[in-house]
């Protein structure tokens, strides 16, 4: 096998082109990082960033057709070296720092192969190996030109860049199809779910008091929380809780980052000693309490079982306790989590650097009181709806990964010799 370090067959540079604008340069768009990250392809399309560059740094960073774009570091070392390929001459566009250009020989190596070989285990392997760092790993310009690629001839570099444009492409296509059934199903469920929640199907029905609602059904009642036995208390004051007060192993504290998906997750770094857990004892979770964020984004909720019983609210969140027989708490639940609620949280919330929510905004929230039994028969409903919108995501969502992995071993098979290609 012609294997052959990257050096020897394509200049290698690390930018040092910065963000920063100086008056005394001339003004430049810069491809960054994330420009790379993202996008196997840097064109015209993207949005660079405006700054500043000397005559001398034009002159090198320059983007071309055919330049292969490469990350120098990244938080892990088995994520470095992600590559983009140059598809135009960009005038105007350079380098950015976090950046190395590779500027292929094109005699020796053709651009698109080059880029493709770069995406191949082997090299990404090479390149996690040669990684130095503690918190954040880089690769060493020399160690970029050491990383060793399969080179085949010019005429088989042509066909196998071809082969994996063509195949790769038509790969994305599927997966990004399977995506797209991905989010028409959770739409689809969230759109029944709010139908059943808010009862946009019942035959009879009324218009909403307070306008909040689009109908409401004529047995149901519409009142605020204040109305209903329910009992609304933010967690503590950032002055009781701070950070450095954390342990580990020790009571969960729920604050929006712990509220995924519907549910309360723990976080190991995010846990208080019993004698602090006793300090902070009005704010002690207990089963079929509803917890949720009242800090960035509104809408996530969790409803607390036996598991997270005994857990603490956090500052960051508000905890709802059910002191009366008119709501099952996971029929409050799903009505928190229903688009009309998460759209008066949202304008309910004040801040001028962050959203936050009250008690007396989440006291004043509208909310709609089935008939219990008819809570119940909902909650069960969308239960029910939600394991099949699972299982066909989670069979989409494998299927999705199987693809990824047979995108990535046809790319290593092509640019390593194992797969046999046709002239």
């Amino acid at each position: 096998m012609n294997e052959v370090p990257i050096g020897r067959i394509a200049a290698v540079e690390f930018s040092t082109v910065d963000k920063k604008s100086a008056e005394d340069e001339t003004p430049v768009r810069l491809c960054n990082y994330t420009d790379v990250y993202y996008n196997s392809v840097v064109s015209e399309d993207l949005d660079f960033m405006n700054a500043t560059a000397t005559t001398e740094e034009i002159r090198r960073f320059t983007l071309r057709a055919g330049d292969v774009l490469v990350t120098k570091d990244s938080e892990t070392p088995d994520d470095i070296a992600v590559a983009a390929l140059v598809d135009n001459d960009l005038p105007g566009v350079l380098c950015g720092y976090h950046l190395a250009i590779i500027r292929p020989n094109k005699s020796k190596v053709d651009p698109r192969y080059l880029f493709w070989a770069l995406n191949g285990l082997s090299v990404r392997e090479q390149a996690a190996a040669a990684a130095t760092g503690v918190t954040r790993f880089g690769l060493r310009e020399d160690a970029l030109r050491r990383l060793r690629v399969w080179l085949p001839s010019l005429k088989d570099q042509h066909v196998i860049a071809g082969l994996l444009d063509t195949e790769t492409a038509r790969i994305d296509a599927l997966i990004e199809k399977k995506r797209r059934m991905v989010s028409l199903l959770r739409d689809a469920m969230q759109a029944r779910t709010d139908e059943l929640v808010l009862g946009l199907s019942v035959d009879s029905s009324d218009p909403s008091p307070s306008g909040f609602f689009p109908r409401v059904p004529s047995h149901w009642l519409e009142t605020q929380i204040r109305h209903v036995g329910v009992d609304v208390q933010t967690g503590p004051f950032g002055s009781q809780l701070h950070a450095d007060e954390y342990v580990e192993g020790g009571w969960p504290v729920v604050n929006p980052a712990n509220l995924v998906a519907g549910r309360i997750v723990p976080i190991s770094s995010m846990t208080i000693s019993d004698d602090k857990r006793a300090e902070l004892s009005r704010h002690i979770l207990r089963r079929a309490d509803i917890v949720f964020g009242r800090r960035g984004e509104m809408g996530r909720v969790g409803l607390v079982t036996e598991a997270e019983a005994g857990w603490i609210c956090g500052t960051g969140s508000l905890r709802l306790r059910l002191s009366a027989a008119h709501f099952s708490p996971g029929y409050l639940k799903l009505l928190i989590e229903s688009a009309p609620s998460r759209a008066y949280l949202q304008t309910g919330s004040i801040g001028s650097t962050m959203d936050n929510l009250n008690e007396d905004v989440v006291r004043s929230m509208p909310v709609l009181v089935p008939p219990l039994d008819e809570q119940s028969e909902i909650v069960k409903q969308v239960s029910v709806l939600r394991e099949r919108i699972a299982a066909l995501t989670a069979l989409l969502e494998r299927q999705i990964a199987l693809l990824q992995e047979h995108r990535q071993a046809l790319i290593t098979a092509a640019v390593t010799g194992e797969l046999e290609i046709a002239a």
